[in-house]
């Protein structure tokens, strides 16, 4: 009796791995899922990066070391403070096309691919906020507030 309750234990535990063997499938297919959303995650957190975060960075860095370097050398001269730290942004934004292009290189093999991106990011961010500036023109039209606010004027 003891060696059948043991080949029968035996039997049923290959029989439940043999049942369960669809379950490693459907874990393969939830963890490339994941794979897959943590990719698009990070493609976007890189596309804010190169789009929004890299250029402010670099701007407002040259404008702050403009300003310093000027406010030590101009004494009363504020015009000339306020012009080399506009001049100092600007050689920020050529400080961010060569740092982007470097990036670029260096990852993609390609000098113009993250602007392609960038432009792309840009493209599509303008068209949703001329769409929701339209549809916001669009109920304050229906609501009758901009005749009376342009009458008003």
């Amino acid at each position: 009796m003891k060696v059948f309750l043991k080949i029968a234990l035996m039997l049923g535990i290959f029989a439940s791995f043999g049942f369960g063997a669809n379950e490693f499938n459907e874990a393969q297919t939830i963890i490339s899922g994941a794979d897959t959303n943590a990719r698009s995650v990070l493609g976007t957190g890189v596309k804010w990066a190169f789009a929004v975060a890299l250029p402010l960075i670099c701007i407002i860095a040259g404008m702050i070391m403009g300003y310093s370097q000027q406010k030590k050398k101009a004494e009363q001269d504020t015009n000339k403070i306020y012009f080399v730290t506009a001049i100092a942004g600007i050689v920020g934004v050529f400080v961010y096309v060569i740092i982007a292009m470097l990036i670029s290189r260096a990852l993609f093999g390609d000098t113009s691919y993250i602007f392609n991106v960038i432009t792309t990011f840009w493209k599509i961010k303008y068209l949703a906020i001329i769409s929701y500036l339209n549809e916001l023109l669009t109920f304050f039209t229906e609501i009758g507030f901009l005749s009376g606010f342009l009458g008003f004027i």
